[in-house]
């Protein structure tokens, strides 16, 4: 199964020898294409993964080369609950929108959500599209070191998870029976 595997794999090829896919979630550059298995290397740990072309054939797989280098990001950004929505996504849009690897035309725009209020933060995502998917760990943290420096300087707050401890003493384990407790906040 794996030689008719690997023989499938070159009459139809999904990829060829250097291109990047992602199998499982999995990002890998195709090494060799063999008649029994094929050599993936994992980027990430820099470590060779021997597939067997039968298991190959059969996967979901990604070639992030095709039909061209074109990649969509994005970047999560957090603020303090009271700051100015307008103002995040204006912000949030012109930093991504200035990044040089960034393609903002007609048919590749800007995607910008209020994606939740949570516990302690409003939570945004903007999503752009880069020219080259190489770039794709790069181009994120340019815009998000931007964003931050942005942030500071328009005195938007970045919010932290916090907890408010009350202790509490009863009255009554000092010979008080009268229920009152005495609180200290800190």
């Amino acid at each position: 199964s794996n030689f008719f595997g690997g023989i499938f794999l070159i009459i139809e090829p999904k990829f060829k020898e250097g291109d990047q896919i992602m199998v499982s979630g999995t990002y890998y550059v195709v090494k060799e294409i063999g008649m029994r298995t094929t050599v993936l290397q994992d980027k990430s740990n820099n470590q060779d993964v021997i597939v067997p072309n039968n298991k190959l054939a059969n996967e979901q797989i990604i070639n992030m080369m095709e039909p061209d280098l074109l990649y969509r990001v994005g970047v999560k950004a957090s603020v303090a609950y009271g700051s100015d929505i307008e103002k995040v996504e204006r912000i949030m849009k012109e930093v991504a929108s200035s990044n040089p690897k960034v393609i903002v035309d007609d048919d590749h725009g800007i995607y910008f959500e209020f994606s939740d209020m949570g516990a302690s933060s409003l939570d945004f995502l903007v999503k752009v599209w880069i020219k080259d998917l190489n770039d794709r760990w790069s181009v994120p943290h340019e815009i998000r070191t931007r964003i931050y420096k942005r942030f500071m300087e328009e005195g938007i707050e970045i919010p932290f998870p916090q907890m408010d401890v009350h202790l509490r003493s009863r009255a009554w384990d000092n010979g008080d029976v009268s229920g009152k407790d005495d609180t200290l906040d800190i």
